[in-house]
């Protein structure tokens, strides 16, 4: 009887060795790989100021990117506090050193009111987008 209980102790170390070398050989090659690194700071989006100059006459705002890399994900804001109150439009991209116009129609609120420039006079206009090194934005006032 005292043999099974040296036996069951032998083949539960045994039992425990075998995991462990298991678990040694997924884990290891992870670490190595960086499947467990935190990120760096040099992975960590930063703030980027954009180079731009916006102008406004007869109903278009002239937006130009004087930045040597496009702007993607572009958000304009008018008359806007953090992109919450404010008068928006989207575009997918601005190229880099590109001027574009938009008209201020292209403005709307959540609510569907359009920036009307007979009415309403712009004061502010805010850029937020991505770069290649991270969230972009830049605030022009007139």
């Amino acid at each position: 009887m005292s043999k099974n209980k040296i036996s069951k102790t032998k083949g539960g170390h045994k039992t425990w060795r075998g995991i462990a070398v298991l678990l040694a050989m997924f884990i290891v090659p992870m670490w190595i790989c960086g499947v467990f690194d935190s990120p760096d700071a040099s992975q960590k989006p930063s703030h980027v100021t954009l180079s731009a100059s916006v102008s406004y006459g007869e109903g278009q705002f002239v937006v130009s990117n004087h930045d040597v890399f496009d702007w993607i994900n572009v958000e304009l804001e008018i008359n806007g506090a953090g992109f919450k109150s404010g008068f928006k439009t989207e575009t997918s991209i601005m190229i880099a050193n590109t001027v574009y116009t938009v008209g201020a129609l292209q403005f709307a609120k959540s609510d569907g009111t359009r920036f009307n420039p007979f009415l309403m006079k712009p004061q502010t206009i805010t850029i937020r987008c991505d770069t290649p090194n991270g969230s972009g934005t830049e605030t022009l006032k007139w």
